[in-house]
């Protein structure tokens, strides 16, 4: 049977050499060809040699040549796969031919969450402000994790004003960096991010959805203020579900904005999410909500 190891590649890599010592082979990756494979179909034959298949870098004539060898090999002894950014195509032949384990890349909310557990695992504390600005940063998965093994090096107290100069990342723009200079009404830096969002890959139909939630957020706030006049952050982030970090941003968005322009804001990105699904050019659509959001 095969078992394939796929999405982020940081995260597959490790649970493929977790899997391996766990099955008593070594956690190391061998280079995919039709040899390793029939080696590796053959318990005992590599012995100390054996380990996981690595696809990674496999091009199409590299799958072609071990194609048909993974294929007879799946009908013996389990064989482990990594194979990060597997084609669709792989996938299924992967999953009818055993099974795909999938880790996909922490996103939004999953990515403060894994900086949490990285800090926590390390025994390190740290207050919100820290968590996000290593959450919002352009590391990958991999550069997150060392970029905690670097703080684990400091002294405590773990500030922003301490870590922020340690960081090998610049900061990534995010839906927060977004709604601050619509609250402004300064379209022009709102474009300017969302065409860096672009050109990051990040699909506009992700960021729509960003913002969407953001807004959401703004006018559950809305409601809050109108019962608690003197919410604070803290109130805020109980209430919102937010880490107190982004209460303190959506309560200073909201200042600005008011309950008028946020019910808009709603209006206009339904519209827009509509509009996209229904065959709009999404990256134009979205440009052209962020000039009407900064009126």
């Amino acid at each position: 049977m095969l078992i394939a190891f796929t999405g982020d590649p940081y995260l597959a890599r490790q649970e493929a050499k977790k899997e391996a010592r766990l099955r008593g082979l070594p956690p190391r990756f061998l280079p995919a060809s039709p040899e390793a494979i029939a080696a590796l179909a053959q318990p005992g034959l590599f012995g100390e040699e054996g380990g996981i298949l690595d696809l990674s870098e496999l091009d199409e004539a590299g799958w072609k040549a071990i194609k048909d060898p993974l294929d007879r090999a799946a009908k013996g002894p389990d064989l482990l796969l990594y194979d990060p950014k597997a084609p669709s195509g792989r996938t299924r032949f992967y999953k009818n031919r055993g099974e795909v384990r999938n880790f996909p890349t922490p996103r939004f909310r999953e990515r403060v969450v894994f900086v949490q557990n990285l800090l926590k695992a390390r025994g390190l504390k740290a207050p919100a402000a820290v968590v996000h600005l290593l959450a919002e940063s352009e590391a990958d998965t991999e550069g997150l994790v060392r970029e905690v093994e670097k703080l684990a090096l400091l002294s405590p107290p773990l500030t922003p004003e301490r870590v922020a100069p340690l960081l090998g990342w610049p900061a990534a723009a995010s839906a927060f960096d977004l709604l601050d200079p619509l609250a402004r009404r300064e379209p022009g830096e709102a474009l300017g991010i969302a065409r860096t969002l672009f050109a990051r890959g990040e699909p506009p139909l992700k960021i729509l959805g960003a913002l969407s939630w953001h807004y959401a957020r703004l006018s559950e706030l809305g409601f809050l203020l109108e019962a608690q006049p003197r919410a604070g952050e803290e109130e805020v982030a109980r209430a919102l579900g937010v880490a107190p970090f982004s209460a303190r941003r959506l309560l200073a968005a909201y200042r600005r904005l008011g309950a008028g322009r946020v019910e808009r804001a709603l209006s206009l990105l339904l519209e827009t999410e509509l509009a996209v699904k229904t065959g709009a050019d999404p990256e134009a659509r979205l440009l052209a909500l962020l000039v009407r959001l900064a009126r």
